[in-house]
């Protein structure tokens, strides 16, 4: 019997494994690296979610909502938000 092709047949594995790795790396080195590296750690592995993703495009992918979240969390809402470790 021929296996079936449809919607259903494949479950993405790597795309959910990587956005959760990327969510537990930020939420475990904000602390110690500080919320810009955090942040860049957290987008660079959401963007090795695709697997075809060029480097550059990561890096760019990196440090887009990198400095989107500065401005928007410190020079916006004013948070007081240790941006580099100690």
């Amino acid at each position: 019997m021929a296996a079936e092709s449809g919607p259903f047949t494949r479950f993405p594995l790597r795309p959910v494994v990587m956005i959760s790795l990327a969510l537990v790396a930020f939420a475990t080195t904000t602390d110690v690296l500080g919320f810009v590296p955090a942040t860049s750690v957290a987008a660079v592995l959401a963007a090795l979610a695709g697997r075809s993703t060029p480097l550059l495009r990561v890096l760019a992918l990196a440090a887009g909502p990198t400095a989107g979240c500065c401005v928007i969390f410190v020079l916006l809402l004013q948070l007081r938000l240790l941006l580099f470790g100690s």
